[in-house]
């Protein structure tokens, strides 16, 4: 079990982050330079705070899919369910727009906003042990991990031990040699001592990665949408745990390996709006290029796809659409059979035979693929061809 005193220090190797921070600079960069329709950015955005809503509740335990945390989002859904599990969920939207509201642009952490986050996150749902808003008094005393997971830590004693912790972290984060470092790095070490101190007696995961959405926020690094890396350590649970517990052990707080690990999460955060824009871009254009060819003529009485197959085809970037927005595939693969079947409708009166040879046509000509196993997927490369 850990319970060392703890010392606020930039304490890391910056040659092994470095790789990673150019790719980072390099995404944001490119990204910030696209112009999306307003439709994309607002969708965006709305998917962001639903993913990061989902992953800061399913880390502490929530139950609820990343599907029923959107459905419990929806303005329509007025009156929020007084259990638990439904306030968990509204308590972190809350806290996640109250954010994105008062940390626009770079400005000090305060007592007050973290005072307010863990209020936001924890008022009517976590108050076993806890009152929202509070640090810890004198004689709350708090363990966290298991020894599965890195082992044991115990965050320092309540009362004027945490108020002084509290106090050094914000001098810590706020000091102008912690303020020129890279964002990123900025939010994550803030991260990782935040959530070492454990300051309150529930809610302290929630509270940290709130805390880590304000830096990178404030930073400008809201890449085309507010979002925090919960869903990257949702999905890493285990090692994110086992990362803090041996950052704390084993490294003896050298924050390299932590640093990296979110970096890494960063990244792959940045690589999933660039999968965003690219999927709704090509479906875009693929639309645009079948408006394209059934205006095209290529004889008397004949056009490059005829309203039938433009039919087809439209149904098909619907039908193959991936359930996540940010799928690193633009288009799923169907069967033969079941694209046949749905098709039914728009053959109605022809024969299978008309429907097959339309089909191959398709493949012929380059806007759609025919696999061996009677698969068929679109061929998105037909828009540099047509």
């Amino acid at each position: 079990m850990t319970s060392q005193a703890i010392e606020f220090r930039l304490r890391y190797d910056r040659d092994k982050l470095r790789h990673a921070l150019i790719e980072i600079e390099s995404y944001r960069l490119s990204l910030n330079k696209l112009h999306l329709p307003r439709e994309w950015k607002e969708d965006l955005q709305r998917l962001h705070i639903v993913r990061s809503v989902h992953g800061t509740t399913a880390i502490e335990g929530n139950p609820l899919t990343e599907g029923e945390v959107a459905l419990r989002l929806q303005p329509q859904r007025g009156r929020v369910s007084s259990d638990a599990v439904h306030r968990q969920v509204a308590n972190a939207e809350r806290a996640f727009r109250w954010i994105e509201a008062h940390f626009r642009m770079p400005r000090n952490l305060a007592i007050g906003d973290i005072r307010t986050i863990h209020k936001l996150l924890t008022e009517g749902s976590d108050e076993a042990d806890n009152i929202p808003g509070r640090l810890r008094a004198a004689g709350h005393n708090v363990t966290v991990g298991s020894p599965q997971l890195g082992g044991v830590h115990r965050a320092p004693a309540g009362g004027a031990e945490t108020e002084r912790l509290v106090s050094d972290f914000l001098t810590f984060v706020n000091s102008r040699a912690f303020r020129a470092e890279n964002v990123v790095v900025q939010a994550l070490i803030a991260h990782f001592y935040f959530v070492t101190l454990h300051p309150f007696g529930n809610g302290n995961g929630r509270t940290t990665r709130c805390i880590e959405a304000a830096f990178l926020l404030a930073g400008g690094y809201n890449v085309h949408g507010f979002y925090s890396l919960s869903n990257y350590f949702y999905r890493r649970r285990d090692d994110y745990f086992r990362k803090l517990q041996e950052t704390r052990t084993t490294h003896r707080y050298d924050l390299t390996e932590f640093l990296m690990f979110g970096l890494q999460g960063f990244i792959e955060e940045l690589e999933r709006i660039n999968a965003y824009v690219r999927n709704r871009t090509h479906r875009l254009q693929y639309r645009d290029m079948i408006r394209r060819c059934t205006n095209q003529r290529v004889g008397k009485r004949r056009r490059l796809l005829n309203q039938r197959e433009a039919d087809v085809l439209h149904a098909l970037l619907d039908w193959t659409r991936p359930p996540d927005p940010f799928s690193a595939h633009v288009a799923l693969q169907v069967s033969l059979d079941g694209i046949v079947a749905a098709c039914n409708p728009l053959y109605r009166g022809k024969t299978r035979r008309t429907m097959i040879r339309e089909f191959s046509r398709l493949a012929n000509l380059g806007f759609i693929e025919l696999t061996p196993m009677d698969q068929v997927q679109i061929r998105f490369d037909a828009i540099e061809l047509y």
